[in-house]
């Protein structure tokens, strides 16, 4: 119905680094096929927006904390000693 819940009195509704409410930006009720998207610099691969993204989505680079470091899913470098 389009109408933004008010959170209780006394309890702060999250904010975004812009100021504006997260309940004002956020992504509810939009399918996943609507969903913005962006490509990671590491593994080259598309992923989609996720809810505990929404108050950073413009600073997220990476779909995922191995990426982050640099070493992509499937490309995990050997440890030394180890066995193959």
């Amino acid at each position: 119905d389009g109408l933004i819940p008010i959170p209780e009195p006394g309890i702060r509704a999250p904010v975004c680094a812009q100021g504006e409410s997260v309940h004002k930006v956020g992504m509810r009720g939009v399918k996943k096929e609507n969903l913005p998207a962006k490509t990671c610099p590491t593994c080259q691969r598309p992923f989609l927006w996720r809810k505990k993204w929404a108050r950073c989505w413009e600073e997220v680079r990476f779909c995922s904390d191995a990426c982050r470091k640099g070493t992509p899913r499937g490309k995990a470098q050997k440890s030394p000693g180890s066995p193959g």
